[in-house]
């Protein structure tokens, strides 16, 4: 035994005072009581205050669990792996009754595949997770937090010991002082033939119409031929030897020139691909490629998103009639990273909804905004603002408007419920859990939700967040977080309930979204119809899991009876932005429509300053908008539409960052502003909001160049001339660079010489995590200061793109069986081989390995020993036994306290006579009032006292003392 808190002992003094008191308690208590109780209050002093030292048993344990940490990044071939997992299946066969397997998967993150199970075997499950990097000291710190306290322990890494990120012999020296060998088991490989392209190099800006110059830099293992194929903007660039260039490659690095002609548009993205000649022995072909980014120094280029590119054409025109560089398109354009969005200065998003973006785009366009200094125009319609689930986006912390409804706002509320079996397809608790957040931060915070599950543990269907107002949502993204992901058997428990919470709300839309594979059972046609009654639609999502041909009827069934849409998902990356699109279903009452009458607020600035106003002039009544509030703060809003609660925002706009927004909450004439064709208002309205929009122009003066190199470190370097008075100096520089999936971080740029500045970053520090972003990085530089001989002031921005070609995993040609072999030397391990008959190897060997015993707290059993004492030990001390009680009643009945005090009929006697001399006392006449005195006892014969009730009270209790007397006296 040992104790956690080993102070608290101290207490044990107590004991002390309380034998000291036990020796006059004897005469108090009794000679038997007199014992017991001491006895009794020195152990529950002991047991509370041993209870407080918090006591701990140590029990041996001799079980032996071996944690398998499975490398699946992908620089293991899929054939190298099954001849791995097949060798670890026959080789964890020989293990007694009490041994346990583990499994853990190792690659960018780790992840359980398989808790310590004595009847378990390794497999190739799905992997979890990106495999585009092998984190192996991290999985080995994860097992370690997996393995059990009792027993003894082992890790069985089976890796080509690869490792791009953390240190693996660090985390081997931490295993060997915790007592747990690393055995190792090498997946040996050698690509003799692979041929990588290492980088394509470009300027980072270009000029329109210049040809550019590039180089490309190979590195191959031996000598090779094949044929080298650029690309611009997706398309083939001729060369002299027809589509490609043929090359003959020397072992090491080989760096080949190339120019490629002048093109259009804002951004030239250019990429090289080695295509090997046949014979070549290139196992690997996602290495073959390099890419770079080229941005045109232009100035002033506009992008219109829309969904399919409609509804934009209007708002171009006016803008081409001003000279503006005006591009339409859709949503493509600005899903390529963030050197996609690098490439334009201004953005409108026209009526476009969240739902057709993926989810990295939103934190990418609001990065591009604050930090890259782009300008950003969000216009209206059906499915914009918050009708289309921009409520809770990073996109919406930016805007001028808040998307939530007004409080004080009587709009229609919604409810939605969600009903999650996501358990069975790929990375179901991840997409579980992505799916539910998307959908509840896309509700406004008026509306319901809920989300049902089922629990495994109990099998039964419950409430994971219970049918409420989202409020601040913080609560069910709580709940979202903590959801068990429980194997559903079938849909009508889930349903049912979700029918009864919805019914309990009032809702102006109610609606319900279940996601599954669809081998739950069906729910029964009374159910539908129980939906169909009460107005509440359903739809269904169905991915992955076991589903099948009928189970995909029977999904699409429920949806087609209840008025809702089936959506059969094949890959999960899709699944947010069906979730945000159907949680709009019940947020519809945001748009609003009917004649209204937009008026100008306050005294004009920004992109409408007063002048501006005056010449734009009255402006024309709309048919609808999309209800939003104002934000206050440093938004401003220049038009609003009175109504009787408040008014509410048409036209706003905001500084955000180095960049700038503004938000018009009605349409582009497609539907609501048709009124605003051919008033002549309406071009100087939009060419001031675009032009006010546009990042500030670039003098040119500064030139930037990004080189990236083996390590994802990227020096940047940045010149600083004027062509007529030479280097700048003392820069003021404001630099940052911006990452795929929204992520930015500051630069530091540092003088190192006339006119030249430095900074580096390493790529992995500034990602957004998303393995579906891309694009690369791009580097943005906003500068001021004077120039050396005028004084004028000088300023500008500058910014450039660098690429990722492929990650660090792609580059391993051999496995690192010395680092293997390092680590388990320093933690105590074993080295195994593919090549060993695995029925002779002995992985679950206990030999020398120490055995940690296991632990059980009994403080918790100390405490209810106490509080048992304690009853006991006021028991003792206030119960006073039967044959005492009689012989101290009788005691105090004849007042004395020996043997005669016993007698119980002695002291009924002198009671008597007592009472009676007192009665004689009271009844003695008056001398002065009375002639001639009556005899006492005739008086007190025949005329009864006022004092006789009392008297015979008296009387009662001595008769009451002397039956019970009697009672115990026959009952002993």
């Amino acid at each position: 035994m040992q104790f956690e808190h080993p102070g608290w002992l101290l207490l044990l003094v107590l004991l002390a005072p309380v034998l000291w008191w036990s020796r006059g308690a004897r005469v108090s208590l009794g000679p038997v009581r007199g014992v017991i109780v001491p006895a009794l209050r020195c152990l529950l002093i002991a047991a509370l205050v041993l209870a407080l030292a918090e006591p701990v048993m140590l029990r041996s344990n001799d079980d032996l669990t071996v944690a398998v940490v499975l490398d699946r990044s992908r620089s293991i071939a899929d054939s190298e792996l099954d001849a791995a997992v097949q060798w670890l299946q026959e080789a964890t066969l020989d293990r007694s009754e009490s041994d346990r397997l583990a499994v853990v998967h190792a690659a960018r993150e780790a992840a359980v595949v398989m808790m310590p199970d004595a009847h378990g075997q390794v497999g190739i499950e799905a992997v979890q997770g990106r495999t585009d990097a092998s984190d192996l000291a991290g999985a080995v710190e994860f097992t370690k937090g997996l393995l059990p306290e009792a027993g003894a322990h082992r890790i069985l890494l089976v890796s080509d010991g690869n490792e791009t990120t953390g240190s693996l012999l660090e985390a081997a020296d931490r295993a060997a002082e915790a007592g747990i060998p690393i055995d190792v088991l090498p997946v040996r490989y050698e690509r003799t033939g692979e041929v990588m392209v290492e980088r394509l190099i470009a300027p980072a800006d270009i000029r329109p119409g210049d040809a550019v110059d590039l180089r490309v830099v190979l590195r191959s293992q031996s000598p090779a031929k094949g044929r080298l194929v650029l690309l611009r903007n997706g398309m083939p660039v001729p060369m002299p030897d027809g589509a490609g260039l043929n090359v003959t490659l020397e072992p090491g690095l080989t760096v080949i020139p190339l120019t490629a002609p002048a093109g259009g548009g804002s951004m030239q993205q250019y990429e090289a691909v080695f295509e090997p000649a046949a014979g070549i022995a290139d196992a690997r072909s996602t290495n073959n490629r390099a890419a770079a980014v080229s941005l045109h120094a232009g100035q002033g280029r506009v992008l219109l998103v829309s969904e399919g590119g409609q509804g934009a054409e209007r708002l171009a025109g006016l803008l081409r009639r001003r000279g503006l560089a005006v591009e339409v398109g859709g949503v493509e354009a600005i899903i390529g990273g963030p050197a996609a969005l690098a490439a334009w200065d201004a953005i409108v998003l026209v009526n476009l909804p969240r739902w057709s973006l993926p989810d990295h785009v939103d934190g990418e366009l609001t990065t591009w905004v604050r930090d890259g200094g782009g300008g950003l125009l969000m216009t209206g319609g059906p499915t914009a603002f918050g009708a289309g689930g921009w409520i809770g986006s990073r996109l919406a912390e930016i805007l001028p408007v808040g998307l939530d409804p007004p409080a004080e706002r009587q709009v229609r509320r919604g409810a939605l419920a969600i009903i999650l079996h996501s358990c069975e397809m790929p990375r179901g608790n991840y997409w579980g859990r992505k799916v539910a957040e998307a959908a509840i931060e896309a509700l406004s915070r008026l509306d319901y939700v809920g989300i049902v599950e089922y629990e495994n543990m109990s099998s039964r269907t419950e409430w994971a967040f219970p049918m409420q107002v989202a409020g601040d949502k913080r609560a069910a993204l709580h709940a979202a977080a903590s959801l068990k992901y429980g194997d559903m058997q079938s849909f009508e428990p889930a349903m049912q309930r979700a029918l009864r919470g919805l019914e309990g709300v009032s809702a102006g839309q109610k609606h319900v979204i279940i996601i599954s594979d669809g081998d739950p059972h069906p729910p029964p046609p009374t159910l539908l119809d129980r939906y169909v009654a009460a107005k509440v639609s359903v739809s269904t999502v169905m991915v992955g899991g076991h589903g099948t041909a009928l189970h995909r009827r029977g999904m699409n069934a429920i949806a087609t009876v209840t008025g809702g849409r089936f959506h059969d998902v094949q890959s999960p990356a899709n699944l947010p932005g069906i979730f945000i699109q159907e949680a709009q279903v019940v947020s519809r009452s945001l748009v609003q429509e009917g004649a209204f009458s937009p008026q100008w607020q306050g005294p004009g600035g920004g992109p409408l300053p007063a002048g501006a106003i005056d010449a734009v002039g009255a402006l024309p009544g709309i048919d609808g908008y999309v209800l939003t509030e104002a934000r206050g703060g440093l938004a401003q809003d220049a038009i609003a539409i009175p109504t009787e609660q408040a008014d509410d925002p048409l036209y706003a706009w905001a500084y955000q960052g180095l960049g700038r927004v503004v938000a018009f909450t009605s349409d582009l004439g497609a539907r609501w502003t048709r009124n605003w064709a051919g008033w002549e208002g309406e071009l100087p309205l939009w060419e001031r909001t675009v032009s006010w929009l546009i990042r500030p122009r670039d003098d040119g003066l500064l030139s930037l160049s990004l080189q990236d190199s083996e390590d994802g470190e990227v020096v940047v370097d940045v010149e600083a001339m004027d062509a007529d008075a030479g280097f700048l100096n003392f820069l003021q520089t404001q630099a940052v660079v911006m990452g795929p999936g929204g992520a930015s971080a500051p630069l530091s740029l540092k003088q190192i010489g006339p006119g030249q500045y430095r900074g580096s970053f390493r790529m992995g520090d500034v990602d957004g995590g998303d393995e579906r972003a891309g694009g690369g990085w791009v580097v943005g530089v906003r500068y001021r200061g004077t120039r050396p001989e005028s004084g004028d002031p000088v300023e500008g921005w500058v910014q450039g793109a660098v690429v990722q070609n492929w990650p660090d995993e792609d580059r391993a040609v051999r496995s690192n069986e010395v680092l293997l072999m390092q680590v388990a030397q320093r933690s105590g391990g074993r080295v195994f081989s593919i090549d060993e008959d695995p029925a002779l190897v002995r992985v679950f060997e206990r030999g020398g390995l120490p055995s940690a015993a296991g632990q059980r707290t009994i403080w918790g059993l100390l405490a209810v020993l106490a509080a048992v004492l304690l009853l006991i030990d006021i028991a003792v001390r206030r119960i006073v036994p039967d044959k005492q009680r009689r012989q101290v009643l009788a005691r105090r009945a004849a007042g004395l306290g020996g043997a005669a005090a016993g007698s119980a009929s002695t002291a009924w006697k002198q009671v008597k006579a007592k009472a009676a001399a007192r009665r004689a006392t009271q009844s003695r006449p008056d001398p002065i009032a009375t002639a001639s005195p009556q005899p006492p006892a005739e008086t007190e014969q025949d005329t009864p006292s006022e004092h006789e009730p009392q008297d015979e009270s008296t009387m009662s209790r001595l008769r009451a003392v002397r039956k019970r007397l009697r009672e115990q006296d026959d009952e002993s």
